[in-house]
């Protein structure tokens, strides 16, 4: 069965049924890996009743896996924490509102980020 999906564990539909802290980073501006991988890991671990266990983290970043060493070093700080205390990390709800995602795991806002930019109402 594995030979007809290839050689990557990534092919197999996840299912959701995780059983141990599981923390995922996504770029909101990865056009390689879409957004919506997000989704199909966030969905399924709601179905199994697994989501507990699953944190999804969104940085504010363009391109594949551009992430910096401080968004790297807090996410993996706060999984070896949850795995050593059962303490659940913070995570952002990636099928909620996205308008403000990851602005709270973004280190340092990237220049030209949305989140920077404020807009003045024109006077009238």
């Amino acid at each position: 069965m594995r030979a007809a999906r290839g050689p990557f564990e990534e092919a197999i539909p996840f299912d959701g049924k995780i059983e141990r802290p599981l923390m995922t980073l996504h770029g909101s501006g990865d056009l390689y890996a879409r957004f919506r991988s997000s989704n199909r890991c966030a969905t399924p671990s709601r179905a199994a009743g697994k989501s507990s266990w699953l944190v999804q983290r969104i940085i504010r970043s363009p391109g594949h896996c551009n992430f910096s060493g401080a968004e790297q070093a807090a996410a993996f700080d706060a999984l070896v924490e949850w795995a050593h205390t059962g303490k659940r990390p913070e995570g952002d709800d990636v099928l909620a509102d996205l308008t403000n995602a990851g602005t709270k795991f973004t280190t340092p806002l990237r220049p030209g980020d949305p989140g920077v930019i404020r807009v003045q109402p024109a006077k009238q």
